[in-house]
């Protein structure tokens, strides 16, 4: 199973929208896909068309070790969902994991997602929009890494620190395979001349970071927009007419290809 974590400590750059729609392509190209949601606000859940039940268990319940609470295996977390992608979700409960100390903490979902390695092809992992103990869980659980950026300044200026992040949990006695897959520009709008000349600088630093730059850019797009607020993605097989032959549906498929060093 491969396991990629999408992450950004910057919050409204796709990145929810992005390990959605990745992991529903790769669903609906017939690979066994799970999704893992790590950030407590569960959109990728809604994306996906899960819908919210306080009673439903959630990645809290494989990754705790508080007595109180109800400790069960990932397989029995994993609901199905649209499209053939298979989800353990997330909700606020999550944020109490940060109140159980840090003694092998960050080990806790690598350890959960172990006996689910034969049973899938690839595990998509939401991070939350920081870099704190969720992201870390998230990163030492992962092979490699996918960064939305969008073409700001601070999205660049968090670059680094976020790359800082990755290489201390690929140290030697924590995730030392651990790597960065590529930095994918997210809401780009083409007609902005700031935005371009943003985008160069992002490629720039990333080439001096030793990072690769996917080649492909996702625009921001009225329909990506449209198709989250449906709880939904351009990918999906309830997505409305016209959104599945969009250009920003047309980019994801070629950003899927790109990831897994496919051909077009």
């Amino acid at each position: 199973m491969r396991k990629i974590a999408i992450i950004n400590q910057k919050g409204g750059v796709g990145k929810t929208t992005t390990a959605a729609t990745l992991a529903t392509i790769w669903a609906r190209q017939g690979k066994r896909v799970l999704a893992v949601d790590m950030d407590p606000q569960g959109n990728l859940g809604l994306m996906l068309g899960l819908m919210y039940s306080p009673d439903r268990p959630t990645v809290y319940n494989a990754v705790t070790q508080n007595p109180q609470a109800v400790k069960l295996d990932a397989r029995e977390i994993i609901v199905a969902t649209k499209d053939g992608v298979d989800l353990i979700p997330s909700t606020l409960e999550l944020d109490a994991l940060t109140r159980e100390g840090t003694g092998g903490l960050e080990f806790r979902l690598r350890v959960a997602l172990d006996p689910l390695e034969d049973d899938y092809d690839l595990c998509v992992i939401d991070c939350p929009p920081t870099c704190g103990l969720l992201s870390r869980l998230a990163l030492m659980a992962a092979d490699e890494v996918v960064v939305p950026m969008s073409a700001e300044l601070c999205s660049i200026a968090g670059l680094g620190a976020l790359l800082n992040t990755v290489g201390e949990m690929s140290g030697k006695y924590l995730n030392p395979g651990l790597k960065v897959s590529g930095i994918v520009v997210t809401r780009f709008v083409k007609k902005n001349g700031s935005e371009t000349e943003m985008l160069g600088n992002i490629r720039s630093l990333a080439e001096s970071e030793g990072v690769p730059v996917f080649g492909t850019v996702i625009n921001d797009s009225d329909t990506v927009s449209s198709a989250r607020n449906s709880m939904t993605t351009v990918a999906s097989s309830d997505a409305k007419p016209g959104w599945a032959n969009s250009l920003c549906a047309k980019a994801y498929a070629s950003l899927a290809r790109e990831i897994l060093g496919e051909a077009e």
